[in-house]
């Protein structure tokens, strides 16, 4: 069978022999329009009844007045919301006081200590066990006097690191923070 087939030359496949080309129809095409206009042209959804709630005029007062005319309801009296009052709360109590060594105008020296001040009552050393450090940092403990603690990072500060130090209870919520 060679020759043309619906208008077009036959071409060869790989192993040479002759095959011809289709031309594809428009009607599938025509028949997948037609389903998705009849899927969209279904009915539309319902919504279901609802009973209602609300009372009858005659109940809300709204019904008939004396003279036999239908009254119009009446309006509720709504309270006017309470201004906001300007809340002031104490200060929390201050509890220790902790300062580098060394510091100047740019900050923190890497190779400082810190001067860990108990304002509570509670011994400094007892204060510093519970340091906590973001970026994580163990503190020692290298003199006390009094109220006061030297306390010594147990690495070099990172220049251009933003330390947070934190005082943690015992349930690990913050007390203090620097």
């Amino acid at each position: 069978m060679g020759g043309i087939t619906h208008g077009y030359p036959p071409s060869t496949g790989p192993s040479g022999s002759v095959r011809t080309r289709r031309k594809t129809g428009a009607l599938p095409a025509f028949l997948a329009i037609v389903a998705l206009i009849a899927s969209c042209a279904g009915p539309a959804p319902t919504v279901p009844p609802v009973s209602s709630t609300t009372p009858l005029p005659s109940a809300t007062g709204a019904g008939p007045d004396a003279s036999g005319a239908p009254g119009t309801p009446r309006p509720t009296v709504t309270p006017a919301p309470a201004s906001w009052a300007r809340l002031t709360l104490a200060d929390a109590p201050a509890i220790a006081n902790l300062e580098p060594t060394r510091s100047g105008r740019g900050g923190v020296a890497v190779d400082t200590a810190f001067k860990l001040t108990s304002l509570d009552g509670r011994a400094p050393a007892d204060v510093a066990a519970r340091l906590v450090s973001d970026p994580p940092l163990t503190f020692t403990v290298a003199s006390t006097d009094g109220a006061t603690a030297i306390i010594r990072p147990s690495a070099r500060l990172r220049t251009g690191i933003l330390y947070r130090i934190s005082l943690a209870r015992a349930d690990g919520s913050i007390e203090a923070a620097w």
